[in-house]
């Protein structure tokens, strides 16, 4: 690939950082001209967040299909994460763990499933039939705020907005 590109093919990368807005990639110890192409493929893993503090990732993230019974996934683990954009193809995750936000430019959803147990802020979302978004959990809420004047659209999406309902106990 190109200085600009990062593959994550069936392994798991953490990236965080302690210092609040810190870049979490640089390129020759600076944030890149253009945002780096972060792909998430064969089971692989994105893992963002050490401490709870903002820190921006300057990458369009893509999230790959399956590999077998696998797919790849994102997960917010702790402070503020601000994406430039995120594509999560068929049979992707991304998760938001709880005191967790991410704020995104761009979140399309392409038969994925986002679980936000934590805040998902400010950004704009489009998502089609077979998308699945989970707000809260049976042990806390979580919190969603969405940019509609970006031209989010949901149509189609299953909307879970207490998981616990979805068994109708």
């Amino acid at each position: 690939g190109s200085a600009n590109t990062i593959s994550v093919d069936g392994s798991k990368l953490h990236l965080g950082s302690s210092t609040a807005g810190q870049e979490l990639l640089t390129a020759d110890d600076s944030k890149p001209a253009t945002p780096m192409a972060l792909t998430v493929e064969n089971g692989g893993s994105l893992i963002l967040g050490t401490g709870a503090v903002s820190n921006n990732l300057d990458a369009a993230v893509t999230l790959t299909g399956t590999n077998g019974t696998t797919g790849s996934s994102l997960l917010i683990n702790a402070g503020q994460k601000n994406i430039v954009s995120i594509t999560a193809q068929s049979g992707t995750t991304i998760t938001i763990a709880y005191g967790a936000t991410l704020n995104a430019d761009s979140l399309i959803m392409n038969q994925a499933t986002m679980q936000v147990n934590g805040t998902l802020s400010d950004t704009p979302i489009s998502g089609g039939k077979g998308t699945v978004i989970r707000i809260g959990s049976d042990t806390g809420a979580g919190h969603v705020i969405i940019r509609l004047a970006d031209n989010s659209s949901l149509t189609g999406t299953q909307i879970f907005l207490d998981p616990v309902w979805s068994g109708g106990t």
